[in-house]
């Protein structure tokens, strides 16, 4: 006799029929679902990931914007073409949906853990049934059959093995409506697909009255309340991963959620602690994220900086600390920045029940489920908050902050005129704090458009161009770390470090004599920063970015004012070796970066001597030919020396120019000078 489809009881306002399925190895947690079918009209049951919100509507993140645009020209057009465009293949398939079960609270934030687990044994006209229920969030009946899949069940405080019909069970939900608390069916894979058939619903609903949706509706059975301090992930961090393994398995979706919702590395955990840090600033924390790019869709573009108003993005920053951090020899400053040397972390026991021992790579990977709150809290109060400092306190970017918050304001007061440019400037502002696509709308972009040229018009004068191109932005980074391991045998506190560096950053990029002016009579930056005008966004001109900073600390004025943040009593007796440190650190840096623009100067006019016909004399450059062809060791040592001999007038004209820049005399200038008295 077989079970009919009876009438959802009055405490479910949904239910499915559909297979049963249970996902779990010997070294994951436990994850089911029920495979099953949605009607078209059933779609509207389905929730968007953006439409749940979590305590700051950011560190839970569970999936990636829709690109709406795309989901109704791509998607819509492969279900169902335009009356006038034929299909070549008749054929038209979509995968299932990935569904995740959710509970929201009264004020629609994601619940992180399901309420307690609770099995019931009953009967229905059939026979005897069996139910796991979690709150009044949702169940699963299960129907016994002899011989079929045997899943656990504790009832009255007894666990038993009971075997049944995987081929069929019903899930029950009590689904909230708008504001109201309950359960969501959050699409975390497919959403897309859910949009265009939405608007083909509403639109050209005969199209796709007929077609029924396979959706896999999954949970965490043991993402429980009664679980959370049991090392157990929460719903979010279940559905996060599986979000990360699907969307980075198949295909790169985005750069920036891979980043953000991975915990595979460090680094994942210390870029959203710096999104939620500023988030955190209830004033201006909206304003003050739109300048991150965290969300950008092409995976190109979210490794860079690609939009015209933003500060920086996750891209560059997870990219830099990546790879500092995965070498090694950095582990160390890792650990001291991180404060967690004197903290015990429990990685299990062996066969023999002995502590495991902490992986060489922790804490930047190989971290477990228990550690990660840990991880996050060390990271909130260093990490991530010494980040905000760097790109909201250094001078430059402040400046670019103030001036954007301005133009916010503007964009403000223009939607509230009640004219004809207050619906523009409001999709504008939507598009900017809210992440909502620009509708297809010509004002709008105009409005948007002017507003950005508007801000780089007058962010022009107010600070180098050079602080918004990701070359300078990863080398400022590692400047500020190679900084803080520097000093940190002084045992100082990594966020006073920090400040000292800003300083250290803002006398840099003063305006007024900026290092890094890209004016091309600025020879020192040719053939290493720049080449004329343009950057040279590579390593080693990242590097050289970094030693002009860091350069500065052979300063003894700008020293002092430097190591004035640094404020710690027990150092009293170590003052006078830290500064001597920090002077000699200063002038090997400099010492470097004129040892590699000299090495680059010779590179270049080897490459280029034989093209300089006005400008080189014919004689030179016929000696110069001649011992580079030369096979024997003379010849050799003749050609350097006459590249040497080329290239040392313009270089001596760029060293001088770095010295004026510097407020000292370079050892490299000195060895330049002992040199030329040698010739004479």
């Amino acid at each position: 006799m077989a079970r009919r489809r009876e009438e959802v009881i009055l405490d479910w306002n949904f239910s499915k029929y559909g297979s049963f399925g249970h996902f779990k190895t010997d070294v994951s947690v436990p994850i089911e679902y029920v495979m099953t079918t949605f009607s078209i009209e059933q779609i509207s049951k389905l929730s968007f990931a953006r439409k749940v919100q979590t305590e700051l509507n950011f560190d839970l993140l569970i999936q990636r914007d829709i690109d709406e645009k795309r989901a109704v020209e791509e998607i819509s057009q492969y279900i169902s073409p335009k009356d006038d465009q034929s299909r070549k293949d008749e054929i038209v398939f979509l995968p299932p949906l990935l569904v995740a079960v959710v509970g929201i609270d009264s004020n629609k934030q994601l619940v992180k853990y399901y309420p307690n687990e609770k099995d019931e044994e009953s009967k229905d006209e059939i026979g005897a049934t069996f139910i796991k229920k979690w709150g009044s969030l949702f169940q699963v009946t299960y129907f016994p059959q002899e011989g079929g899949y045997k899943h656990e069940f504790l009832i009255d405080d007894k666990e038993s093995e009971i075997a049944i019909d995987a081929s069929h069970v019903k899930i029950d939900f009590r689904l909230g409506a708008d504001e109201d608390p309950g359960a969501r069916l959050v699409v975390i894979d497919g959403q897309h697909r859910l949009f265009a058939l939405q608007h083909l619903k509403k639109n050209h609903f005969d199209k796709v009255r007929e077609i029924l949706l396979p959706v896999c509706l999954l949970y965490s059975p043991t993402s429980t309340e009664i679980n959370k301090t049991e090392s157990i992930p929460s719903v979010p961090k279940v559905l996060r991963d599986l979000f990360v393994d699907v969307n980075h398995t198949v295909e790169k979706v985005s750069g920036h959620f891979v980043i953000l919702l991975s915990d595979q590395t460090l680094g994942s955990i210390i870029c959203r602690e710096f999104c939620d840090g500023i988030m955190r600033d209830e004033e201006n924390g909206k304003i003050n994220l739109s300048l991150i790019e965290w969300n950008t869709k092409n995976h190109k573009e979210s490794k860079t900086i690609s939009k015209n108003y933003t500060l920086t993005s996750i891209g560059v920053i997870f990219d830099t600390i990546d790879e500092y951090f995965k070498k090694k020899s950095t582990k160390k400053l890792l650990r001291y920045i991180l404060a967690i040397d004197s903290i015990d972390v429990d990685f299990g026991v062996d066969e023999n029940d002995d502590p495991l021992p902490v992986p060489v790579d922790f804490p930047w990977r190989d971290f477990q489920y228990q550690h990660k709150p840990l991880l996050e809290d060390h990271v909130r109060q260093s990490f991530s908050k010494c980040l905000i400092k760097i790109f909201f306190e250094t001078k430059a970017y402040k400046k670019h902050r103030d001036i954007y918050t301005k133009k916010i304001t503007e964009l403000e007061n223009l939607q509230k005129s009640q004219t004809s440019q207050s619906n523009p400037a409001g999709l504008v502002l939507e598009n900017i704090l809210d992440f909502t696509p620009l509708e297809d709308n010509k004002k709008a972009k105009d409005c948007f458009d002017d507003f950005t040229d508007e801000l780089l018009d007058l962010t022009k004068k107010e600070y180098p161009e050079i602080i918004r191109k990701n070359v300078f932005q990863k080398a400022i980074i590692d400047g500020w770390l190679d900084f803080i391991d520097l000093l940190s045998e002084y045992n100082l506190r990594v966020n006073d470090i920090t400040d000292s560096y800003i300083e250290l950053l803002n006398h840099a990029l003063d305006n007024k004599k900026c290092l890094f002016d890209v004016h091309i009579s600025n020879t020192y930056l040719q053939n290493s920063v720049y080449d004329n005008l343009k950057i040279n966004a590579n390593k080693e001109s990242r590097n050289q970015i970094k030693r002009l900073i860091l350069a500065f600390l052979g300063n003894k004025k700008v020293r002092d004012k430097i190591i004035n943040n640094i404020h710690d009593e027990d150092l009293a007796d170590k003052q006078s070796e830290m500064q001597d440190k920090l002077i000699k650190f200063g002038k090997d840096s400099a010492s470097f970066y004129i040892d590699s623009l000299h090495a680059s100067r010779s590179k270049n006019f080897i490459k280029s001597y034989s093209r300089l016909i006005t400008t080189l004399d014919p004689e030179i450059r016929e000696r110069l030919k001649n011992a580079e062809e030369g096979q024997d060791d003379d010849s050799q040592e003749e050609f350097k020396k006459l590249v040497k001999e080329q290239v040392k007038p313009e270089f001596i004209h760029s060293v001088d120019q770095l010295n004026k820049q510097l407020g000292y005399k370079t050892a490299f200038k000195q060895a330049i000078e002992d040199d030329q008295d040698d010739d004479e």
